[in-house]
């Protein structure tokens, strides 16, 4: 029995070297002999993709890890909070309106979402026709049917840690507004 388990395992060493013989064969005969400038070709919505997806498979990564830290997520999101506020404010945020447009038109151009804002000083509403980075969640499996209520939730908690952030009293969130089921409505108010 040990003997044919060697001889069997000979065997499998024999068909693995011959497949590396192969395969270092077909890396030889592929090398580029000099340096290659690899220059943008994706378009604007393929980056778009491209972005969301990489933020959705990040975020969903470090939120499963950061969950078994309590401690940590807090500082995480405390944290997080205060670079999103700091870099809005830089852009000359002050009032709900500035906001929803400030957001829309980041999450628009990196992550192809549509967005339509409306308001004033004291209120302003965005309304998602399309979410980027929810599809995306989607797509690399970080959003599903079992976790939508709780990504949702920890979603909205996330606009009000910005709402507070700039002192304004509350965001919140409806989901499925409209004609389309998948529409998401974010108030901010002073």
């Amino acid at each position: 029995g040990l003997i044919k388990n060697i001889e069997s395992g000979l065997g499998t060493a024999v068909r693995i070297r011959s497949c590396l013989s192969a395969l270092e064969v077909f890396m030889m005969t592929t090398a580029v002999p000099t340096k290659k400038q690899i220059t943008a070709t994706w378009n604007p919505t393929k980056v778009q993709q491209e972005t969301a997806e990489a933020f959705a498979r990040n975020m969903g990564l470090t939120m499963t890890v950061l969950a078994k830290y309590p401690d940590a997520m807090k500082e995480f999101e405390r944290l997080n909070t205060e670079s999103k506020v700091e870099k809005l404010k830089a852009m000359g945020v002050k009032t709900p309106l500035e906001l929803v447009t400030a957001l829309a038109e980041i999450e628009s151009n990196m992550f192809g979402s549509q967005i339509t804002v409306w308001g004033d000083d004291k209120q302003a509403f965005m309304e998602y026709q399309v979410c980027g980075c929810w599809n995306a969640m989607q797509k690399v499996g970080v959003a599903n049917a079992t976790n939508q209520e709780e990504l949702g939730k920890g979603w909205t908690e996330c606009l009000n840690r910005t709402a507070k952030g700039f002192g304004f009293s509350k965001a919140e969130v409806t989901f499925g507004c409209g004609e389309k089921e998948a529409c998401a409505l974010v108030t901010y108010t002073r």
